[in-house]
Order: structure tokens, then sequence, then C-alpha cells
């Protein structure tokens, strides 16, 4: 398939649907409102856990499994809610990719790094830090932050 051409299924009834790939992004909250970042080994930039869907898997199970990939069995957490739909170019042949971002409570246990993150430096960042900042890239847009955080407090925080 050629990067400007979008494969579609058609349902029973004759509907044509464009397929894309789909992302999750989990914005991780600690009770003091900072916000979780990794940088793999020799990156440049900060990022929040993020992964692609694998065939037949549910968003949550996703997300799911990329914080336990990420971030280490002992890392408890809990999934506040949904707080962003949107769409990115990954790269040249993946030219639209949908992304779903969840606000992620940290309820603690200790981040440990593995699978295509293993060697990931970690560090807990609050949202004037992140702001001034210019190797923040999942998400660039601080306000995504603003609205994972938002939707983290509350009686647990």
């Amino acid at each position: 398939m050629s990067a400007g051409r979008k494969s579609t299924i058609v349902s029973e009834s004759g509907r044509r649907f464009a397929l894309f790939p789909v992302a999750v992004m989990a914005i991780v909250v600690d009770r003091k409102g900072r916000f979780l970042l990794l940088r793999r080994p020799g990156g440049k930039g900060w990022e929040s856990v993020s992964g692609a869907m694998e065939r037949g898997e549910k968003p949550l199970a996703c997300l799911e499994r990329e914080i336990r990939e990420e971030l280490g069995k002992s890392f408890r957490f809990r999934v506040r809610g949904p707080f962003h739909a949107g769409s990115f170019r990954l790269d040249e042949r993946v030219a639209e990719m949908v992304c779903l971002g969840y606000a992620v409570l940290h309820l603690g246990g200790e981040v440990e790094p593995g699978d295509d993150m293993a060697g990931a430096e970690a560090r807990w960042m609050t949202l004037a830090e992140i702001a001034g900042r210019r190797d923040v890239t999942v998400p660039s847009d601080v306000n995504l932050f603003r609205r994972a955080r938002a939707l983290c407090r509350g009686p647990t925080l």
C-alpha cells in the first residue's frame, strides 16, 4: 500500500470505512500532580507511555499492556479515563494514526522500564517544567497534560 492510499473495509450493508492504525497514550500523574516521562537510551526527547494496538486488542487492554511493558510489573496504577482522541503522522508510510489518550493515576510502585523502553531514563516533572521544555515529544501539546491532571484530581489525590 502506498503512503497516499488508505485501506478500507466494507460492512455487510456495503458501507465503506477507512482503516487506521491506532495507538494509545498514557499520561501518568502522581498524587502531587507531577507527570511521569521516559527518555529512551540515546533518545533526545521525553515521552509519555505510548504504543500501538495489536490486532484484535481492545484500547484499555492495549493501555494496560503498554504500561506493564514500559513501566514494569510493580508499577501500580488506576486508569482515570480517556481525555483525548486525535490523529498524527507517524512517518512516510503511516500518514495518519489515531491516538487515544488516557489519564492514569500512579498508586505506587517503582518504575522499571522494560520491553522497548529497557534502559530508559524515567523522571517525574511538573507542568511548569514540561511547559518550559522543547524536548517533550509525546505529547507535544502541554494542554494534554493539563487535561490528564484534571481527570486525576478528586478524592484519590
